[in-house]
């Protein structure tokens, strides 16, 4: 039987009991479907130090408008090899984030499947695949990806780039009790870019 080594992505993985990564026990053939045996097939030793240049590599070709709606859909990996939610809900999110009609963002799933980004609706090219989630993280996804959506939602309506200082702040200084525009404007920045926000 001949096996086309490229179309083979991990399908079950065997950790230590730290949680670190072992070996891979069994692939998917990405093409028909089949699970295989890792002992079955051999596959070269994985560099993954070369694993961030070549994501770059890959996102950079792509046209800026796809590049930043593969990074959205980038920041839902989930720990499964896929996505959560499917892509169906992203495009809606997404348009709905962006001002965008969610059938325009539609026809930016093919280009990602066509750069690998995307395997298929709910699962991520092999080389974003990402592995290794507790069982309590997976049942949590639906929960974190929706948190991830409402605060990225709730950052935009805040975005105040574009917008004047208002009036009513343009003498203020800063108290003990309130927050100044500039420091504002700093935490709504951290949470739309999803950067850690540590309050002093």
């Amino acid at each position: 039987m001949s096996i086309n080594v490229e179309s083979l992505a991990a399908w079950s993985i065997s950790v230590t009991k730290a949680g670190k990564l072992r070996k891979v026990t069994e692939y998917i053939d990405m093409m028909t479907g089949e699970i295989i045996p890792a002992d079955t097939v051999q596959i070269p030793v994985l560099d993954l130090r070369g694993k961030q240049a070549q994501k770059d590599m890959v996102l950079g070709k792509l046209r800026p408008e796809v590049r930043a709606f593969a990074y959205f859909v980038l920041g839902y990996a989930n720990k499964r090899r896929g996505i959560t939610p499917g892509i169906n809900t992203l495009c809606h999110w997404y348009a709905d984030l962006t001002g965008k009609r969610a059938d325009n963002i539609r026809r930016c799933i093919p280009k990602l499947e066509a750069a690998g980004v995307l395997a298929n609706e709910n699962l991520l090219g092999p080389l974003f695949q990402r592995t290794g989630g507790s069982a309590r993280a997976h049942l949590g996804e639906e929960a974190a990806a929706n948190a991830r959506y409402m605060m990225q939602k709730a950052a935009r309506s805040f975005r105040i780039e574009d917008k004047a200082r208002p009036a009513w702040l343009a003498d203020s200084e800063p108290t003990g009790n309130l927050m100044t525009h500039e420091i504002y404007c700093d935490l709504m920045q951290r949470i739309s870019s999803g950067d850690p926000v540590t309050l002093h």
